[in-house]
């Protein structure tokens, strides 16, 4: 939209000569500024809500609407049709539009692989962000330790950061820290890897997974694990065959939700991926802005499809709640 906001010119400064990357660095610390006193905000305002475990087990009481059940639900039919049928119907009339679309146009063909590697690397963070969000999940969610919060906050950080200034510390530490530290070697086999790419969305995307994964940790009734202590359960025991079963449904809901804000994180990849691996959003960005939109509009509907069925799980978890 051309709308000079903070991340746009961050992007705009690393991109350009001279002082570029200096200018992107102080708009990253104004911005960072900015975040924390937006973060200690909602912190303090949160902090009286009972985090206690088993909190999250009382229900929503239902309220029937009658006769209003249809005009209620006309508004959340407009903004569907809005959000999701508009963006659609005019990516479709872009694709039938497109000519030509078999030719290699200045290297801006599309390929399917572009939708593996979105695939790829998605399954990637959702694994590892899993991996870590269940212990903090976890802890956070039977602990009322003062410790056991400043985890589970903390994990907020990443998430308040925007993608374009993690990006940003992580191109300047690989490049800059490790060759002072290890040498050459170092900074050319980590800059623009995808173990470094999968780590900034582990960052960024945490607080999605340890969110989902609590609530679940919240709903298990404390009297399941009580009676598995009493028949002489041993801890890991008790984790492994009552609270990890009655917690994967919040656990997959976390993964899927990482997949699929992965999938169409645009700054970090944009900054970070490796050198020859094109995603979708990638491709999507380069074809735009050299001004083929007939050729955005097929891997726009893939990522369409891709992030809709990532959001299967979601809504059977909110459906069984």
């Amino acid at each position: 939209m051309q709308y000079d906001v903070f991340t746009r010119m961050i992007y705009v400064e690393l991109n350009s000569f001279g002082d570029g990357r200096n200018n992107a660095t102080l708009l990253s610390l104004q911005l960072l500024t900015v975040t924390a006193v937006v973060v200690a905000l909602e912190s303090r305002i949160g902090s009286g809500e009972d985090s206690g475990y088993g909190a999250a087990s009382s229900s929503t009481a239902m309220i029937p609407l009658g006769r209003l059940r249809w005009p209620a639900m006309l508004l959340p039919a407009l903004v569907s049709t809005f959000t999701l049928a508009l963006p659609v119907g005019i990516l479709t009339m872009w694709f039938v539009r497109a000519e030509a679309l078999e030719y290699d146009v200045g290297g801006r063909a599309f390929e399917w692989g572009f939708a593996l590697n979105s695939v790829y690397v998605a399954a990637l963070a959702a694994a590892a962000t899993l991996a870590l969000a269940i212990p903090v999940a976890y802890y956070s969610g039977r602990s009322r330790a003062r410790f056991a919060w400043l985890a589970e906050r903390a994990t907020y950080l990443g998430y308040a950061m925007p993608g374009v200034v993690l990006a940003l510390a992580l191109v300047f530490f690989s490049s800059n820290q490790l060759a002072e530290w290890f040498g050459p070697g170092a900074a050319r086999a980590v800059y623009q890897s995808l173990p470094l790419l999968v780590f900034a969305y582990v960052v960024r995307f945490l607080p999605q997974a340890v969110g989902a994964s609590r609530s679940s940790v919240l709903g298990v009734d404390p009297a399941l694990l009580g009676a598995a202590r009493v028949l002489g359960e041993p801890p890991r025991r008790v984790f492994r065959r009552v609270t990890l079963p009655l917690i994967a449904p919040g656990v997959l809901a976390g993964a899927a939700l990482v997949f699929l804000t992965t999938m169409k994180e645009l700054d970090t990849t944009l900054i970070l991926h490796p050198t020859g691996f094109t995603t979708l959003v990638t491709y999507i960005w380069r074809v735009q802005e050299g001004g083929y939109y007939g050729r955005a509009a097929l891997p726009a509907l893939v990522l369409v499809v891709v992030s809709g069925l990532s959001m299967i799980p979601l809504l059977v978890q909110g459906r069984d709640k």
